[in-house]
């Protein structure tokens, strides 16, 4: 196993929102992709999330803007206690 200093981790996931409550909605606008970029910064780690699509003003991606700021709170407060936030709840309705 390779130290986090020595490695960048890229993982990409293209997919198209047709299934779960809620998201079949934002089925005409296409596939999404949602990149994610582990890397080290001095004695830190940075996770940066690329969510993008092919469509000017994309309600997809202006629903998720919302919801990856709550997720990855949530994700710092299990790294820093060991126990999550409550659940976040559904995507916002437009």
């Amino acid at each position: 196993m390779q130290a986090v200093s020595d490695c960048l981790v890229t993982k990409e996931h293209v997919a198209s929102p047709t299934s779960g409550e809620g998201l079949s909605r934002y089925r005409e606008e296409g596939y999404a992709r949602c990149t994610l970029d582990i890397g080290q910064e001095g004695e830190v780690v940075r996770l940066t999330i690329t969510h993008e699509i092919d469509k000017p003003d994309s309600k997809l991606i202006g629903a998720v803007s919302i919801g990856w700021p709550k997720i990855l709170s949530s994700l710092k407060t299990l790294l820093e206690t060991g126990a999550a936030l409550p659940p976040i709840g559904e995507l916002p309705r437009s």
